[in-house]
């Protein structure tokens, strides 16, 4: 638009069609369902420069979320030791709309300042849910209308020590380098037990203990930083070593039922580090440790809590002393060596 302002903007037609086939023994049947949608997705992004070293970015975008095979195929999946979970063939697709604002800051070409704050409108959200029966079975349904989520996220990327030196007309570099981002998401949706039987034709049934909830599977805090050193001792033999970290908070697993509160994943963070030595433009030997602390992976069922559908008589409030965990275990360090040779 001018030297300044730049305007990226696009049009995209996207035709899905899922078609999924089945014959399972019980109980005996076969069947098949399609989805077929068609969307037209805009897209626009502004940026304008501040500086040489600023930008400020606009984006907004209307986009979609399709159902995973096993959320519409209507037969039992036996993923876990205790979970079962069932598909939902009347399962439609998310439409998501998107807004994003970013502030960006380059110190160096390599390093970044930047801040952003982003917002979504979903209709017509997927969510797990635990369905009404005996069973404790899991299944999947558009639970409400609409959903939102508004966040900030803070990136930076820091170079600690940034150094090249000349030996015998060969340019070599030592570098230590910390970056990271944090990220906040608010999220909330209204319940619509009534909307679910009706989706799906009375095949399933709902009986969500709230009427509002934040949006299965999303994490209120996100965490991610890494340390990375690299150094050059000759020409084609150097070294690099990372070290990462990710933390996640506290997020629905599946939406709480008939009084039960919600199936919650707990957050843990996970600790993990990776090297790579050349020894030659040819053989490198590379290590790595993964989950080095070893955190303990928790599930528990909720007391209800928060905007209770005291209204519907299914809600008889019998988790009294919870939390419960329903699912515990540890994944192990993963020890890894290699060593390569390039042609």
């Amino acid at each position: 638009i001018n030297p300044k302002l730049t305007l990226f903007a696009g049009l995209r037609g996207e035709n899905i069609n899922q078609k999924i086939e089945w014959d399972v023994v019980i109980p005996t049947q076969g069947d098949d369902n399609s989805l077929d949608i068609f969307e037209i997705l805009p897209s626009l992004a502004l940026k304008y420069e501040l500086s040489e070293k600023q930008n400020l970015r606009f984006a907004a975008s209307k986009t979609y979320t399709l159902p995973q095979f096993k959320e519409r195929a209507p037969f039992l999946f036996q993923e876990e030791i205790n979970q079962d979970s069932e598909g939902n063939p009347y399962l439609e697709s998310s439409t998501n709309y998107n807004v994003d604002l970013r502030w960006e800051l380059f110190p160096n070409s390599d390093e970044i300042l930047s801040l952003a704050v982003f917002g979504k409108y979903i209709v017509d959200p997927i969510n797990t849910f635990l369905v009404v029966s005996a069973a404790n079975d899991l299944s999947y349904a558009n639970t409400g209308d609409s959903a939102t989520a508004f966040g900030a996220e803070l990136e930076v990327r820091k170079n600690l020590l940034d150094q090249e030196t000349e030996v015998d007309g060969d340019f070599r570099t030592k570098k230590l380098t910390i970056g990271g981002n944090v990220s906040y998401l608010n999220t909330n949706q209204d319940l619509d037990a009534d909307k679910v039987s009706e989706d799906t034709e009375g095949t399933k049934s709902a009986a969500f203990t709230n009427t509002k909830a934040p949006l299965q599977g999303a994490s209120d805090f996100v965490l991610n930083a890494d340390l990375s050193y690299s150094t050059d001792f000759a020409k084609d033999k150097s070294l690099r070593a990372t070290i990462v970290g990710n933390y996640f908070s506290d997020r629905i697993f599946a939406l709480g039922s008939t009084g039960r509160g919600h199936l919650v994943d707990k957050g843990f963070f996970t600790l993990d580090f990776v090297s790579k030595y050349e020894f030659n433009k040819n053989f490198s030997i590379g290590l790595s440790l993964k989950n080095i602390l070893n955190p303990l992976v928790e599930r528990v069922n909720e007391n209800a809590k928060g905007d209770l559908d005291l209204d519907n008589p299914a809600i008889n409030g019998f988790l009294e002393n919870g939390p419960v965990t329903v699912l515990s275990y540890k994944k192990g360090v993963d020890f890894g060596i290699s060593l390569s040779y390039d042609f």
